[in-house]
């Protein structure tokens, strides 16, 4: 079963989802989860799919199980000028909207590995360090 989630900022800069606690009331993403949800949401969200914003996402969500080395490299090299573009955005974007935080706030990012997930054999996981402004590093994989 996959989830859907719709990512949008409130008024006071907070990353909010369409879920709802047992009050009523949104679920937000706070602190590093703000910064790692974005990045999640850029790499996952498909071009043109999002009729607020058609430039945002990437074409890794196409990408498809591979049994060859040749096109887990293909996928590395995708992957890797994915995050670079992802990098330059969000890098780009705190420059007019700077983040609250240190650990909101992007250094950069990298591609740690390709995997194939053994549980679902049609899927691929990917691990990315993300460094951040408050000298912390974080493993988000997707």
């Amino acid at each position: 079963m996959k989830s859907l989630s719709i990512f949008g900022t409130d008024s006071a800069g907070r990353l909010t989802m369409s879920l709802y606690n047992n009050n009523g009331r949104p679920v937000y993403s706070t602190g590093v989860k703000v910064l790692l949800d974005k990045i999640a949401l850029y790499l996952l969200t498909t071009i043109g799919s999002s009729l607020l914003n058609p430039s945002l996402g990437s074409t890794v969500t196409s990408i498809k199980r591979t049994s060859t080395t040749q096109d887990i490299t293909k996928i590395r090299a995708l992957i890797t000028s994915t995050l670079a573009d992802i990098e330059s955005r969000i890098l780009s974007d705190q420059l007019t909207q700077p983040p609250d935080r240190d650990d909101q706030t992007l250094i950069e990012l990298h591609l740690m590995q390709v995997l194939q997930d053994p549980t679902q054999l049609d899927q691929i996981l990917v691990e990315i360090l993300v460094k951040t402004k408050s000298n912390q590093s974080y493993i988000l994989t997707v």
